[in-house]
Parts: structure tokens; C-alpha cells; sequence
């Protein structure tokens, strides 16, 4: 008998591996993200697989693999790890250790199933007891085969027993770590070993002694763990300007096997302790815990705690300790930054010696995201339609205002906007788009008033953009009600009717968290402002169904440079009505007299005016009924009357004779 494998798991090593500490030097490949390492009050220094963490973006899981190695192909075999489960959600099995022909699976009731795949595929399996895993606990689990017998143990005691009637295949194997079949294991995890061999009930349990002796010499030499967090469990500290400041939660955690008190002493007891710069200058944090006092050099970088006598923290507890009116200096820009807790004057229950000592983490330092809600309000004033032809270029004026109202001046020196919108790429359909992304780039922004520096404008992953800042040297401010007045011109709008937003991404506004602001713009056929109207296309009729026809279809569209009346092919033929002037019916004798009128701006106009006697052309003023001339190649008429004669066919050819004649 050999150990084949043995993976402390308490680090992930160089170029994210685990390493083997026994001669076969078998070292496993971390996959996906890194696994956490954590310190834990049982069992020390281990590996955190896949936690699942909702503050956080979503992780890639985690898992150790191991390829391909003839050192994995042996007919009988143990397997031993430290379980500690973490809570997760769904039904099915997750994997502690999956091989070709080794499975130890995690069931959601608490079970552990053991598969030994024999060379017969029958009984190739057998689980343990309901509940012997449950979560949050620390559990030593052991797997073995030899000679047909399959064996689960649990703390070094026999859980599980089966006999199969197949022997097994030696198979040479890949072997990965927290996951089967892509279902991942959450759990700690650490001392994973491998046998060639079957190991006794003895010999589980001198494993188990040693891992314990190791973690009893950590722990004691590290006694007192620390985080440094904030509301949401995380060690990050804000450059922010609320006058209140930040909380942060200084967490003790005993990873001891005994409790820990405080000695009688004039100073402190705790140190916490930042790089200088760190804290911002004049700072007043407090500390209200019962029984703790903190005194503060916030300059100094120093935060120093007295801890309560006759108040021990029990082996495995933890206790919180807010600090309120926290913040980092306004100069820092995002980085990472160490933090130490130094400890002193403490004991071990029941003993007399001192304990000291001290343990570092890192902090990060971001810009301070403030209030969640922006007291600001994008909206589009003169219009919030352009033609939905591709063509016509608009214009839109987007109002970015504070809606405070009478709360206040809103401050944003330092903030910056970036206004965009989508675009539409050749074969997409982007009914969200504003424009096409041949078009895009034709568009330009500015800020109507001074004070404001626009960027050059970009068109990448699909939206147009321009970011706006304060002129270097200003401090802009918005009064209650005001407004900064961005301008969008040339716009063309996308050929396709429906609605598309704007948006205007804003960072660091003082005190409150980074966002977008939305505006919707209708692309529309028809396009009206104070002074014009405009319309790409306007169908004129109705249809009952698809094969019949009520009344021929009319569009009315643009031509090149003029509108055109344009009737769909209908059924028929011979005189058709497209255009019609009607008035409709009226009281009394009086006559209404339908006029269409032609206008050139301070040269000509006319008029072409109908009467119950006929057509009239007359000048284009309404009040005169002046006539005008009537130009033409030939005039077929059936009669003439100049005046009160009137002329015929046979007068006119009279007429022609004697022109003829003369």
C-alpha cells in the first residue's frame, strides 16, 4: 500500500495549482475561478468551492482537475477528505471526487454515494445514511474498495457496507475535484488523499490525528482572525462625501479550540491599523458595542480598541463591531490597500500567558457610490419624434435636470455623463435602435450652454456615444429646477416605426451611486415641431380583407424632391377620383368655393378656384378676384365667349376662311 495522492488544498499554488505533497508530486489544475482561501474556526487554512455569494457578479464554479495518469489505475483504492457543505439550492448530486470508474457523490438529503463501477455495471454503487453531511459542519469522509467489499466512512467510523459480485477494473483515469457531471460541489474542502489500497479503520483515524495536530499548531500560533467589511460582507472602503461616513464591520472571529479573554492593562488591546493616507484627514468614527471603547488617530492611520475584561470570545465565535463615520481619503483613486490587526494582553481562558500577534488583509478603495437614488431627470423638451425615413435629419434636445425641486442645489464638479444610443448593423433587427449604424456617426451632441468639454463621439458594441464633463477649472451646479441642455442633431432616424431611448450614463455625482438615465424617442412618419410638419408616407383608404378591394389604396409619399399621390393597383380602370376637395353640406344659399393655391414666397401666387359656372384662375390672394392669365400649347373648347359674344365652331371658321383669303 502507497498514497498515491495527498492534496493539502490550504493554498492554490503558481499558475492556479494545487500541489501534491506526497512523492508522486501529482499536482491538480484549479478551473474556473480561483477557489477561496479562508480561515476557518475548526479546521484552519482551507479551500472555499464555489460559494454562492449574491452580493457578487455571477462566478465562473471552480474545480480541480487532475489529467490522464497511470498512477490512477489500481483495483482497490481509499479515498479521504474534510467536508465542510455550503448551502446550496437544487436537487440533484454534486461531486466531491469524480473519476472513469470512481464516483463519491453529495446527495441534497445529506447522503454520500459511493461508486465503484465493476466490471459488471450491477450494483455498482451503495450510500450511506441520510443527514451525515450536513451543512456547515466539518466532516472527515473515507471511500474503499478491495476484493468486491465497498466501505463509506465517516470520522473514522464504518458508515456504509456492500458487498458487489463484479470485480472492479483497474482503469487509468482523469480525476477532478468539487464537481460531477457540471453540477458543482459547494463546499470546503481540504486533506484530499489517495491509496492504492484499502486502508483500515486505524488507519483512517491516524489521518485524521495528524490533520488535527496540524490544525491544532496553525490555530494556536494564529488564534484571532479578522474581516474588515461592509454592509454587504464585503472589504471595501468609499471615497465618499456624505457627512455621515461609512460603516464598517470589524469582525473577530476565535479559530481556536479554546476561548480567548482579555488581560488587565492600561492601553488597548486591538490596533487596527491602515497605510498613511488611507483614512480621510478629521475624521470621528465611533464604536458603540457595549463594554468596548475605541480611541481614533485617523491621521495616523490607527484605530485602537480596548476589549471588555470578563468577556471571553468562545472557541468558533465570531462578534461584530461596527464603526461608523468611516471613509476613505477623497485624493485615492480605486486600489487595493492592507489592513493589520495587531492584538496584545489577551489569554486563553483558563492560562495565564500572553497572546500576541497580528494578521493582515486587503482592503479595497473605490469612488464612494452614495445614494441610490440620483436626484435627476432626463427628458426631451421641443419634441421627441424624428422621421422614420433614414433621411430627414432631427434634431433633440435632452434636458438633464435636477429634480430635487426646492431640496437644493445639486452639485457636479467632478461627475460625468455619457449620452448614447443604440444603433442597427446591416442584416439586424434592433427595433431598440435609434439609427443605423452607416448613419450613426453623422449624429453630433453639444452642450448648449458654457462650462461643459463634449468628447469626440464613438460608435462601438452597438450604441453611439459622447462623453460629457465639466470644463477643466468649473464646479457646474444645478438649482432646483435647472437643467444642462444637450443637443443631438442629425439625426436620422431608423426606417422602422416604434420607439427608441437615449441614455445618459452618469459617474460620480457627489454622494450617490454611479447610473443611467433613459429617454424615449419615437421614430415616427410624421414629424411636426412649431413651424413645420413633416411625413414620410400616408396610405388613404382601407381594404375589407386580402383579396378584396373596398377602395384603391393612396399613398402619400416623397419622390425625390416633391410629394406624390401614389394609388396602389386596384381592380378597374377609366376615370378615378384621387384627389377630391370637398365641402360638405351647408345651410342658406351661400356657396363655398374650394381653392387650391400655388405660392412662391414674395414672387408669385395663383389660385385655381372652383365655381358652380366653372373653374377660375385667379391671383393667390383670397380677398381679390383678380384674373390671371392662362397659358397653354392648344386649347380644345367647344365655345369661346370674350365679354358678352359669344363664338362657335362655325364662327371660327369663318374666321379661318377669311384669314385665309386676306
Amino acid at each position: 500500500m502507497s498514497l498515491v495522492l495527498h492534496w493539502p488544498l490550504d493554498t492554490v499554488g503558481p499558475e492556479k495549482r494545487v500541489l501534491d505533497s506526497s512523492p508522486a508530486r501529482l499536482h491538480g489544475e484549479v478551473k474556473g475561478d480561483r477557489p477561496a482561501n479562508v480561515l476557518d474556526p475548526r479546521f484552519g487554512s482551507c479551500l472555499e468551492f464555489n460559494k454562492n455569494t449574491p452580493t457578487l457578479a455571477t462566478p465562473t464554479p471552480s474545480y480541480v482537475l487532475l489529467e490522464r495518469s497511470p498512477s490512477l489505475g489500481f483495483a482497490a483504492y481509499t479515498v479521504e477528505a474534510w467536508v465542510k457543505p455550503l448551502p446550496r439550492s437544487g436537487t440533484d448530486a454534486v461531486g466531491l471526487v469524480t473519476a472513469d470508474n470512481l464516483h463519491v457523490l453529495v446527495n441534497a438529503d445529506g447522503s454520500i454515494e459511493h461508486r465503484f463501477a465493476p466490471l459488471s455495471n450491477d450494483e455498482s454503487s451503495h450510500s450511506s445514511a441520510a443527514g451525515v453531511l450536513p451543512v456547515g459542519a466539518w466532516r472527515h469522509v473515507a471511500v474503499t474498495y478491495r476484493d468486491r467489499v465497498a466501505r463509506i466512512y465517516l470520522d473514522g467510523t464504518l458508515s456504509a457496507e456492500y458487498t458487489t459480485r463484479a470485480d472492479r477494473a483497474p482503469t487509468e483515469s482523469s480525476l477532478v475535484l468539487a464537481t460531477y457531471r457540471n453540477r458543482f460541489f459547494q463546499a470546503c474542502i481540504a486533506h484530499f488523499r489517495i491509496y492504492n489500497d484499502e486502508l483500515s479503520e486505524v488507519e483512517i483515524k491516524r489521518d485524521m490525528a495528524e490533520d488535527e495536530a496540524a490544525l491544532e499548531a496553525y490555530v494556536r500560533n494564529r488564534p484571532l482572525e479578522f474581516e474588515f467589511i461592509d454592509a454587504d460582507e464585503q472589504p471595501v472602503l468609499y471615497v465618499e462625501h456624505a457627512t455621515a461616513g461609512q460603516t464598517m464591520t470589524l469582525r473577530l472571529t476565535n479559530t481556536s479550540r479554546h476561548g480567548i479573554e482579555a488581560l488587565p492593562t492600561q492601553g488597548d488591546h486591538l490596533t487596527l491599523r491602515f497605510r498613511r493616507g488611507t483614512l480621510a484627514t478629521g475624521l470621528r468614527p465611533t464604536l458603540s458595542t457595549p463594554g468596548w471603547t475605541m480611541t481614533a488617530d485617523p491621521d495616523a492611520g490607527e484605530l485602537r480598541l480596548r476589549w471588555p475584561e470578563s468577556t471571553p470570545l468562545a472557541s468558533g465565535a465570531s462578534l461584530d463591531l461596527p464603526i461608523a463615520g468611516l471613509r476613505a481619503d477623497g485624493g485615492q483613486e480605486a486600489h487595493l490597500t492592507r489592513v493589520e490587526l495587531a492584538y496584545r494582553k489577551l489569554k486563553y481562558t483558563g492560562e495565564s500567558d500572553e497572546l500576541t500577534g497580528s494578521q493582515t488583509r486587503h482592503l479595497e478603495i473605490l469612488r464612494h457610490p452614495g445614494r441610490d437614488e440620483v436626484p435627476l431627470d432626463l427628458r426631451i423638451a421641443g419634441g421627441d419624434r424624428v422621421l422614420s425615413d433614414g433621411a430627414t435629419p432631427a434634431t433633440l434636445r435632452l434636458h438633464l435636470a435636477n429634480a430635487l425641486g426646492a431640496g437644493g442645489d445639486l452639485p457636479l464638479g467632478g461627475a460625468s455623463f455619457t449620452v448614447g444610443f443604440a444603433v442597427q448593423n446591416d442584416g439586424e433587427s434592433q427595433p431598440w435602435a435609434l439609427t443605423s449604424a452607416a448613419s450613426a456617426p453623422q449624429a453630433t451632441l453639444k452642450v448648449a450652454a458654457p462650462g461643459w468639454t463634449v468628447g469626440d463621439g464613438s460608435l462601438r458594441d452597438g450604441r453611439m456615444r459622447w462623453t460629457i464633463t465639466p470644463a477643466q477649472g468649473t464646479v457646474p451646479t444645478l438649482t432646483p429646477g435647472g437643467f444642462v441642455e444637450l443637443v443631438l442633431e442629425n439625426v436620422l432616424g431608423l426606417p422602422v416605426l416604434g420607439h427608441a431611448t437615449v441614455t445618459a450614463e452618469y459617474e460620480n455625482v457627489p454622494d450617490h451611486v454611479n447610473g443611467t438615465l433613459t429617454a424615449r424617442v419615437e421614430r415616427t412618419p410624421l414629424l411636426f415641431t412649431a413651424r413645420t410638419a413633416l411625413l414620410t408616407g400616408l396610405r388613404v383608404g382601407a381594404v375589407r380583407d386580402a383579396a378584396t378591394w373596398d377602395h384603391a389604396l393612396a399613398t402619400v409619399s416623397r419622390d425625390g424632391y416633391h410629394m406624390q399621390l401614389r394609388r396602389d393597383t386596384g381592380s378597374g380602370g377609366g376615370s378615378i377620383v384621387f384627389l377630391e376637395l370637398f365641402q360638405d353640406r351647408t345651410e342658406g344659399d351661400e356657396l363655398t368655393f374650394p381653392n387650391i393655391r400655388f405660392h412662391h414666397t414674395e414672387k408669385f401666387w395663383h389660385r385655381i378656384e372652383a365655381r358652380k359656372t366653372g373653374f377660375f384662375l385667379k391671383d393667390g390672394n383670397e380677398g381679390q378676384d383678380v384674373l390671371v392669365d392662362l397659358h397653354a400649347a392648344t386649347a380644345v373648347l367647344t365655345g369661346l365667349q370674350i365679354g358678352g359674344v359669344t363664338i362657335g365652331e362655325k364662327e371660327l371658321q369663318a374666321l379661318k376662311r377669311l384669314a385665309a383669303d386676306g
